[in-house]
């Protein structure tokens, strides 16, 4: 299946700092994100049909809602398979798009993966877009930075700072694809670091989908905290790409760790999510963790560098956008 495509890099190279020696930084976009509650957002079009795009480091594939394809008049095709979300399955289609326009990347005639259902969200932006370039996430000034480096090596990429945290990305082998072909594209293997939390070493994905950050009850367990537990309360509800509710719950945690950031007293979400013991991750870090730090994701490198912008980490969202009257807020 053909993939989106960028246009020429035409890139504006940015003034490096002295740290950086002679790599090279070059800005290809800076996309504006429009935050809702913690959702960050592009402008994206399917057909002329406007929509609202997530950004979603959480996603192997960008995905089309079907809701949404139905409202741009797409016709679907099954796949025979299903999209694997934090609450369970959805069923995958695929639809050819006259016209799709997505931030930088847009292209005629492609086929798209269609699934899933959201009521205030087109699409979500997956990793087989965003890992086509270095991502500088700076959701304090509503903007995702879209970044070339060359001739950089190891050299810290931080260029905003004289000083910054760093953590190494986990990369796991690849796993099923819906296509063959797509099965060595490194770029589209999820975000995993290693978090400490309680003394307890645990394998967390950056998740910028997520809503706010989450354990799964089996880490929640071995860093010493349960739904029982003294002190933890219900955290409602939250919904995936399956559209099947999950039950939240809420606890304080002594100590999180992530690279030489550390967190003390974090109040954190666990939640009923996929099985860890089949290669998933323990921990999701969400939109709650971007919003927090200033974020700079190296594929080449291998490594996160990231500054905290000050204020409460976990937990914390912002305002949503207005809603229709018959609408509800909910999570994604």
């Amino acid at each position: 299946m053909k993939s989106l495509a960028l246009p020429a890099l035409l890139c504006a190279a940015l003034a490096a700092p002295p740290a950086l020696g002679d790599c090279r930084l070059a800005k290809f976009q800076a996309l504006e994100v429009i935050m809702d509650g913690n959702q960050p957002l592009i402008e994206a079009s399917i057909d002329g049909h406007a929509v609202r795009a997530l950004i979603d480091t959480g996603a192997e594939r960008t995905v089309v809602f079907k809701n949404t394809a139905e409202a741009a008049g797409l016709d679907m095709v099954a796949l025979g398979g299903h999209f694997v979300g934090v609450d369970g399955k959805a069923t995958a289609y695929q639809a050819k798009t006259r016209d799709l326009r997505i931030g930088p990347w847009s292209n005629t005639g492609l086929t798209v993966f269609v699934g899933g259902h959201s009521d205030h969200v087109g699409m979500v932006v997956g990793r087989d877009l965003l890992g086509q370039l270095d991502l500088e996430f700076d959701l304090a000034r509503n903007t995702l930075n879209l970044f070339v480096a060359e001739d950089c090596g190891d050299r810290p990429l931080a260029y905003w700072t004289r000083e910054w945290s760093e953590v190494a990305i986990r990369r796991p082998p690849r796993r099923n694809s819906l296509h063959r072909a797509d099965r060595l594209a490194n770029w589209t293997r999820p975000l995993f670091v290693d978090v400490v939390i309680n003394g307890v070493t645990l394998k967390a994905q950056l998740d910028s989908g997520a809503y706010t950050s989450v354990l799964t009850l089996e880490a929640a367990a071995k860093a010493g905290i349960t739904p029982g537990s003294e002190g933890v309360v219900p955290g409602g509800r939250s919904v995936g790409i399956a559209g099947k509710e999950l039950p939240n719950w809420v606890g304080v945690f002594k100590e999180l760790t992530v690279g030489d950031l550390t967190v003390r007293n974090a109040r954190l979400r666990m939640a009923p999510l996929f099985d860890s013991r089949r290669g998933g991750p323990d921990m999701l870090l969400g939109a709650d963790f971007f919003r927090a730090l200033r974020l700079y994701i190296s594929h080449k490198q291998g490594k996160i560098y990231f500054t905290h912008n000050g204020g409460p980490i976990f937990q914390v969202t912002g305002p949503l956008l207005d809603r229709l009257p018959d609408t509800e807020d909910t999570e994604e």
